[in-house]
């Protein structure tokens, strides 16, 4: 008897998050402030915070793609790990107003 079995490669089973929600309405509301920034997270960690700024900096978090519409910083404020963030692309914003 064989150990190895050939066989189709399954497709991976999608969870579905929550989270994507909740970054999908924060990106939504920075779109509709342009250029302001806005405290959007707390973490319990700095390394927390900058790991989440380096994902919307990134386009690595679907609300937030492609790279470079968003801008996102981290800071330490009273002790508090914070992600602070803003909607920077003003060309998307013009081409949708101009539709």
């Amino acid at each position: 008897m064989s150990i190895v079995q050939f066989q189709m490669l399954p497709s991976p089973e999608k969870k579905e998050r929550k989270s994507g929600i909740r970054f999908t309405c924060i990106a939504n509301t920075l779109m509709e402030h342009p250029g302001r920034w806005a405290r959007i997270q707390r973490h319990d960690k700095s390394t927390q915070a900058a790991t989440a700024a380096y994902k919307i900096n990134h386009g690595l978090l679907a609300a937030f793609r492609p790279a470079g519409r968003f801008e996102a910083a981290s800071r330490t404020v009273k002790g508090e790990y914070l992600v602070f963030a803003r909607f920077v692309d003003y060309e998307a914003q013009a081409a949708e107003v101009s539709e």
